[in-house]
């Protein structure tokens, strides 16, 4: 990074001052931000940023920190300050011979220039000022009778950061003329020493301001080069392409540098020494491609922060007022860092929200806006975001609403709910209302009703099934919700007015409970074919099925025959432990001989008939697959060892789909040659029974944590499975973090070369989560000399294990990680 040349600021000051203390040090900081790069020098304050609390430091060391400095200001209220030393003709206070000996400086040449600032005391009439306000008067009378010294008053803090940024910001200025015209150079301040003589002539301001030295040098070097072609190899030529594309006007492109050329600067970047335009563009860059973790980013961002700068800083400008593509990335890298609401320079977070509401955004970059606020703001920037949003359109203005419950939904369900329903939003992101309810017990039963009012659909289900749970739903209420517009809402409104003795027809019901959709998802116009949905009818009867005897279930299953499917389902399911031996003796044959009763059974009922008999037959094995997945998975829920080979011989010889009680059972009792037969069971076509159940089990996790399970001893082997890419990610997914960290570095290696681009993200995050920074920088190191094959998604994210400090660089991966599915 570039080293500007420093310029030294002393502030001096009695006590009584800590506001103005540390708003000098961030305004400070902020002008250091926002112009030291075009300014080529760095502000640095002395005085009150040395001093450590509760330890008074001796005049003298003040002294020799202001004898180094070239500017001196003086901040006074009501205290004067005390004497320091003892010597009765000696100064009366330390202030006061900090300001002498800043005028004397000034009269030697050795010091440019000083101001004071007197903050206001309202003394109140008849009052007399106490001896030390009285010296702070006298000083300024005495100030403004030899109109000697610049000085202000002021009367608030904003108005004193306005004075001091103002100065800095006059001083930042007559630096640069000083500097660049050349007379005082070698004794006004520290500076960067410049490129050699005999690489580059830096007579030419103009050069320097165009190019930082260590590009000037680099360029230097090329053009003395022989014009041969081996004298220059592609690290120069991606470097070159790294200077152009950092260098630019208004009127030029505005261009990154190439993915190969990004990634062979960073595989080669011991070679050279790189300037602050140089980083910044490499930066750019990486937010870029940050929608595809592509080339690297988290190198030049640590690299930027030198002397304690914010390795965000560019990612904040870009957030701000990057173009569409620019700001979606800084967002989604700000988010993972779970920075605040981002500000920048003399840019406030009010200056921010104004600029993201009412800039020129479409709606993919204001929704980017809105996850971002929904993620990463905080409960007190609530009243800034309402007082801004309040003149956005209605349809913007809602969806900023949206994000405010989100916000409120981090820290209070009850004010996040009352929000919602206040001010009536319709739309509601799965993920807050899933905080919202993230911890049921702390909400009460009223709140939970008026839910039941709200617009938002998953809202008001979880609120429901909640209240079912709670047996809260009042007869009115569970009425009303059958004509609800969210199915799954009727589902659990059925189920409590039959709990409540009042249920619903078979005429209702399926009104209720059954939907009309299309075939096909992709076809949308009146003429796509349409079928019905009857998957919550389903259940509700499956349901009632599970609440009847044994008796009755048996009267059920041999009404309908070889094709009492659901039924038996319902039978095996409720009543497992009484009916294990039947169930184990339909699954040693897959139910053939059952069908074949069935068969029998309908045919002596019926008497015999070809037609009927070739339908049968085409059912058979869907029928048969089907009565077999309802009784593995009873069978499972038992949890005994012994039936492990008969669920072995099941999964073997007849087509079953995976449920959560045939994976525990797996496993828990399986072994490594089980492996298969949990890649080959079915992914859960069959409607989950239960009340509150809602949604479909993941079953490519279940089947991993199974994998895992019987691979505990072998994860070496379970790395190399062959199986469906979604399976594959989710082992990584679930693979304990102290697994992975046992593993040699040359298994870690391979799966940063799998060919599932997911899934070396997934396994590279989990690295960072798991290893060492020192490891993971040995394992980078490694993986970049590997000539045959390397992605660079996996460069991206073992670097930001390498790059940043341990904690954020876990915190970034464990965020990221819950975007990659």
């Amino acid at each position: 990074m570039d080293k500007f040349k420093v310029i030294r600021i002393f502030i001096g000051s009695p006590g009584g001052l800590a506001e103005e203390r540390e708003a000098a040090l961030k305004v400070l900081d902020e002008v250091n931000r926002a112009n030291s790069e075009h300014w080529q020098c760095h502000f640095k304050l002395f005085g009150w940023e040395n001093t450590i609390p509760g330890y008074v430091r001796p005049q003298s060391k003040i002294n020799e920190d202001l004898d180094k400095c070239k500017y001196f200001i003086g901040v006074l209220w009501n205290r004067w300050g005390s004497k320091p030393s003892t010597d009765p003709d000696g100064y009366t206070s330390g202030f006061e011979e900090e300001y002498v000996r800043a005028e004397q400086r000034i009269h030697a040449g050795q010091m440019k220039d000083l101001a004071l600032y007197f903050k206001h005391v309202d003394v109140p009439t008849g009052f007399k000022p106490d001896d030390e306000l009285e010296k702070v008067i006298t000083f300024r009378q005495k100030c403004i009778d030899e109109k000697r010294p610049f000085f202000k008053d002021f009367s608030d803090l904003n108005e004193f950061r306005d004075l001091v940024r103002e100065k800095l910001i006059e001083i930042g200025w007559q630096e640069t003329e000083i500097f660049a015209d050349g007379s005082q150079k070698n004794n006004d301040a520290e500076q960067t020493p410049p490129p050699t003589a005999d690489a580059v002539d830096t007579s030419s301001s103009t050069d320097y301001h165009l190019l930082d030295p260590e590009a000037i040098v680099f360029l230097s070097d090329i053009c003395k080069r022989s014009s041969d072609w081996d004298q220059t190899q592609p690290f120069d030529v991606a470097r070159f392409r790294l200077i152009a594309s950092a260098v630019s006007r208004q009127g030029n492109d505005d261009r990154p540098i190439g993915n190969h050329d990004a990634n062979l600067i960073y595989r080669f970047a011991e070679d050279g020494t790189f300037s602050r335009q140089e980083y910044r563009a490499l930066v750019d860059c990486g937010i870029h491609g940050f929608e595809n973790q592509n080339v690297p980013l988290w190198r030049w961002l640590a690299a930027s922060a030198v002397d304690g700068d914010d390795p965000f800083e560019r990612v904040r400008w870009h957030a701000i007022v990057g173009d569409k593509q620019e700001q979606k990335q800084a967002l989604k890298i700000l988010d993972r860092a779970a920075q605040p609401i981002p500000a920048l320079s003399d840019l406030t977070v009010r200056d921010t929200l104004n600029a993201w509401f009412f800039g020129e955004k479409d709606e993919s970059a204001f929704t980017a806006i809105l996850q971002f606020l929904t993620s990463n703001a905080r409960e007190e920037d609530i009243p800034l975001i309402d007082g801004i949003s309040a003149s956005l359109s209605e349809g913007r203005k809602e969806k900023v609403e949206a994000a405010v419950v989100g916000i409120l939904a981090k820290s209070s369900a009850i004010a996040a709910i009352n929000r919602v329903l206040s001010v009536g939003i319709s739309l509601l992101d799965s993920d807050v209302v899933g905080a919202i309810f993230s911890q049921p017990e702390l909400l009460d039963t009223g709140t939970l009703i008026e839910c039941l009012a709200a617009k938002p659909d998953n809202l008001r289900l979880e609120a429901a099934k909640l209240l079912f749970l709670r047996d809260e739903i009042p007869l009115d209420q569970a009425q009303a919700l059958v004509s609800d517009g969210s199915l799954e809402i009727r589902f659990v409104a059925a189920e409590r007015l039959r709990k409540l003795g009042h249920p619903l027809s078979a005429d209702l019901l399926k009104k209720a409970l059954t939907v009309e959709r299309q075939r096909n998802a992709l076809l949308f116009n009146a003429f796509a074919p349409r079928e019905t949905d009857s998957t919550f009818l389903n259940r509700y009867e499956f349901n009632r099925l599970s609440e009847m005897t044994l008796q009755d279930l048996r009267k059920e299953t041999y009404n309908n025959g070889a094709l009492a499917g659901r039924d038996l389902g319902a039978m095996y399911k409720t009543y497992a432990r009484t009916l294990a031996p039947e169930i184990r003796q339909n699954l040693q044959d897959g139910f053939a001989a059952y069908y074949a009763d069935g068969i029998a059974t309908m045919e002596a009922a019926l008497g015999p008939s070809a037609t009927r008999s070739e339908q049968m037959r085409k059912l058979e094995d869907f029928t048969r697959n089907t009565n077999t997945t309802y009784a593995l998975e009873a069978l499972c829920s038992l949890g005994k060892r012994e039936d492990l080979p008969l669920v072995r011989q099941v999964i073997d010889t007849m087509k079953v789909d995976a449920s959560d009680s045939v994976l525990t059972f797996l496993g828990k009792f399986g072994q490594w040659s089980d492996v298969p037969r949990i890649s080959a069971l079915g992914d859960g076509n069959q409607a989950p029974s239960g009340i509150l159940i809602t949604r479909m089990p993941s079953m490519p996790e279940n089947k991993a944590a199974a994998i895992v399970a019987v691979g505990k001893e072998r994860v070496s082997d379970v790395l190399k499975l062959t199986v469906d890419p979604s399976i594959r990610r989710a082992i990584a997914r679930v693979l304990p973090l102290v697994v992975i960290s046992r593993l040699n570095d040359d298994i870690l290696l391979q799966q940063f070369n799998n060919e599932d681009d997911r899934y070396r993200v997934i396994f590279a995050l989990k690295c960072v989560l798991a290893l060492s920074k020192l490891r993971l920088k040995a394992l980078l190191d490694r993986y970049l000399t590997v000539e045959d094959k390397r992605y660079y998604n996996s460069v991206h994210w073992l670097d930001l294990g390498r790059s940043f400090p341990t904690d954020l660089a876990r915190t970034i991966a464990r965020r990221h990680l819950l975007t990659v599915f």
